[in-house]
């Protein structure tokens, strides 16, 4: 829905912070991506039919279990490095899609502990 909303005056940018279900990229990887056509068929095809993401935090592992502040630091840093990037290189206003974690610890979800 958000494709069809983009114009003269938006970008779209897809944050992938699923590090064990990544859209368009390698499991352990954060990215951001800037769309500007839909996406069709499962994640993995999304690897192939995309350029490299615009950016592209390589983490190692495909859960946040053994270190939940690591993984979030990771986050923020993809956060600010899309600030520095969209601030020098977009004019145009984004709206943004994130696709985080599922993951939890046992009934607590693991953004609750911070």
């Amino acid at each position: 829905r958000a494709i069809n909303h983009i114009n003269s005056s938006y970008d779209l940018t897809y944050f992938d912070c699923d590090i064990g279900q990544c859209e368009f990229t390698i499991g352990g990887c954060l990215s951001y991506v800037y769309i500007n056509s839909p996406l069709f068929g499962p994640p993995c095809s999304h690897i192939r039919s995309n350029p490299k993401p615009d950016r592209l935090l390589y983490y190692g592992l495909v859960s946040p279990q053994t270190s939940p502040v690591r993984y979030l630091q990771y986050v923020d840093k993809l956060r600010r490095l899309w600030n520095i990037d969209h601030k020098t290189n977009h004019s145009k206003r984004s709206m943004i899609v994130i696709n985080t974690m599922g993951w939890g610890i046992g009934k607590w979800n693991y953004f609750q502990l911070f």
